[in-house]
């Protein structure tokens, strides 16, 4: 699924904003003269909450928290949509995922057996068919659709547990590599929801004075690169089987592979051991898939530049980034906007699905045990 970033050339533009009721987001947007945007600060991350602010030329009127911001450049395409958060001199906003941003009582469902398919009918009961009806009725507007089919089962969590749905979202994606794709368009039409994973080919970037202006080299974290499943124990008529190896499963730079023998395979060994009977594309993609990634690479791109043309790359995507002798298998997880003074020269790339603090330098990787 393709994530869009914008469309066009944007620097040296005008931007403007308009504004949907969170309790009709199908219905007329708010706009008016004020609404051209003197400066911003717009981040985008596919694992973590991120705000973004807005100073506009006056103030917009008749706001209230929650509603969606939307903003666009001359050509007419929209570049962001956020849940606004704060309304001062300046408009703060948080993602799109920010419309989930509440407990939900867990409700386990039969499974489709594609993970997109299971996440689609997870946010659907919890919104649309949830018993609070301001709460239904803010959703029913969304189409609920999916782009990508990958083998597998959820993992849904316990009954009656009450996981905070904004969060869920980002550890869908941590742990299955599949987007939330919230749009509330300016039209009267219908905003969509588009569950998938991003499909598009992979972008090669190579270090270049003029328009990659720095790359951080990857800091890769420690973590589980071996799997092996074993069944439960079971007692049938007094009788105790004791748990029977099910596979064993790699990560390598090239993917996961049950091959042992595989040259790439890491050569520091970190085993993780998993009592389930479960899938096992289920219990793999829980606990190894989502390792492939542990790194973080950020990189500043000129967006004057001819080389690489950053308008049309999305979040998700894949990317082979070279720095010097170095190679990187990595993807697009995050990015940020600084408009100022009529000029946009810059955009920074954020590659991998590890965050750090910058003032303890503290690992942090984002875990939900409820997905």
């Amino acid at each position: 699924m393709a994530q869009l970033l914008c469309v066009g050339e944007i620097l040296m533009q005008q931007f403007r904003g308009f504004v949907k009721a969170r309790t009709d987001l199908g219905g007329k947007a708010i706009t008016n003269a004020g609404m051209q945007i003197v400066s911003f600060s717009i981040s985008r991350d596919l694992l973590t909450s991120a705000t973004s602010n807005f100073t506009f030329l006056q103030a917009p009127q008749a706001l209230s928290e929650g509603d969606v911001l939307g903003v666009y450049g001359e050509n007419g395409q929209i570049i962001y949509n956020g849940v606004i958060t704060s309304i001062s001199n300046d408009i703060q906003c948080v993602q799109m995922a920010g419309l989930f941003d509440d407990d939900y009582m867990n409700r386990t469902f039969e499974s489709t057996n594609t993970i997109e398919s299971d996440v689609k009918t997870l946010l659907y009961n919890a919104t649309v068919g949830n018993e609070d009806k301001l709460l239904s009725n803010e959703f029913k507007p969304f189409v609920f659709s999916t782009s990508t089919n990958t083998e597998g089962k959820l993992l849904q969590g316990e009954d009656y547990t009450t996981p905070n749905y904004q969060e869920r979202i980002y550890g869908i994606y941590d742990t299955y590599d599949v987007i939330v794709d919230i749009k509330v368009p300016f039209e009267e039409v219908q905003p969509t929801i588009t569950i998938g994973k991003n499909t598009d080919v992979a972008i090669k970037l190579g270090s270049n004075a003029i328009s990659v202006l720095s790359i951080i080299p990857t800091t890769t974290a420690s973590e589980t690169n071996k799997l092996v499943i074993y069944s439960t124990e079971k007692e049938v008529d007094g009788v105790t089987t004791p748990p029977q190896h099910r596979a064993t499963y790699y990560l390598t730079p090239n993917g996961v592979t049950d091959n042992a023998f595989d040259l790439s395979r890491m050569a520091v060994v970190k085993t993780k051991y998993v009592f389930s009977d479960e899938d096992l594309t289920t219990i793999k993609n829980g606990n190894l898939s989502n390792k492939l990634y542990n790194h973080e690479i950020t990189a500043s791109l000129a967006l004057d530049g001819s080389l690489y043309d950053f308008w049309s790359w999305n979040l998700g995507q894949k990317f082979n980034i070279f720095d010097g002798t170095n190679f990187y298998e990595t993807i697009l997880t995050g990015y940020t906007l600084n408009f100022q003074d009529g000029s946009m020269p810059s955009v920074t790339l954020k590659f991998g699905k590890v965050r750090y603090n910058l003032e303890s330098k503290l690992f942090r990787l984002f875990k939900n045990s409820s997905i």
